[in-house]
């Protein structure tokens, strides 16, 4: 219960971690491509 709990929590914010780099990545190329 404990070890497993907390394995998946930290995939989990893993995951999350992983998600807002893409956003944040996707964000700077989309405004890279509006300054044109």
């Amino acid at each position: 219960g404990c070890v497993v709990s907390q394995r998946y929590g930290k995939m989990k914010a893993i995951h999350n971690t992983k998600t807002i780099y893409t956003l944040i990545a996707w964000v700077v190329l989309y405004l890279k491509d509006t300054e044109k």
